[in-house]
């Protein structure tokens, strides 16, 4: 299933791997159905830190039962890359029911990848949470180094849920 293109023009990109074969996310779906929820497996290929796609199978097969906060805080302070940190947000986070405990938590890190989980969790969960959601997107909106994009499309999401409750 290798992909030269796609796993060249990651590189460019910055892409942190020693290892890229270029699968995309619908493959890597295909293979993880293929599999089914593995603990072992996850936490094997997580541990194979050369090797992208290793790493973003591990979060579409990890049981999402066993995915504490402590496993969450573990594999976010080890992110090295976006699209891991989209990935987990979407795959294991956005289900957990500390979820919103944790993008406050990276919210608040000095780390730009690490605040970058945490909008994009929170864009996610923003239904869950909107009045916090807004906050948090205008707080990150007034960083001097601000993910600005992210901020504004979570004040959209945020403001979006506000009205619609308004309206119930």
């Amino acid at each position: 299933m290798r992909n030269g293109i796609v796993a060249d023009s990651l590189r460019s990109a910055g892409c942190p791997y020693r290892l890229i074969w270029g699968l995309n996310l619908p493959q890597l779906r295909e293979i993880a159905a293929g599999i089914g929820h593995d603990r072992e497996l996850a936490l094997a290929l997580r541990d194979n830190a050369d090797l992208r796609e290793s790493r973003l199978l591990s979060f579409l097969i990890f049981p999402p039962e066993d995915f504490t906060i402590d496993v969450a805080r573990s594999w976010l302070s080890e992110l090295n890359w976006s699209e891991d940190a989209d990935l987990l947000c979407f795959a294991l986070l956005k289900k957990a029911p500390f979820a919103a405990q944790i993008a406050a938590e990276l919210c608040e890190a000095d780390d730009r990848l690490r605040r970058y989980a945490g909008l994009r969790l929170w864009l996610a969960i923003a239904s869950s949470a909107p009045q916090t959601a807004l906050e948090t997107a205008r707080r990150e909106a007034a960083r001097p180094d601000a993910l600005t994009s992210l901020a504004s499309m979570l004040e959209a999401e945020a403001t979006f849920h506000l009205e619609e409750d308004a309206d119930r």
